[in-house]
């Protein structure tokens, strides 16, 4: 979340973190899916019956290089709220 707020997106607390990934208007599709994917791992792990291993590790390291590398391209855009 913090990386996203350095983009100037802010997730109201009413919405969960699913719905916020969803609604971030993003054109580059690798950056909007890694957002989705690590929301889901993390719905799977915190909420399901899967484990943090190894590889599952490197998945959510590999997602958060792509959007921190698209972080740090364009820092303190417009301030978007995303609420449900």
């Amino acid at each position: 979340m913090k990386i996203l707020e350095r983009r100037g997106f802010h997730r109201e607390e009413s919405i969960t973190p699913y719905e916020f990934a969803r609604g971030i208007p993003i054109g580059e599709d690798r950056v909007r899916s890694s957002i989705m994917e690590l929301t889901e791992i993390f719905y799977q792990v915190r909420f399901g019956s899967r484990t943090l291993n190894n590889n599952l590790r490197k998945r959510i390291d590999d997602r958060l290089k792509v959007i921190k590398k698209w972080a740090g391209r364009g820092k303190n855009e417009a301030k978007v709220y995303i609420s449900g």
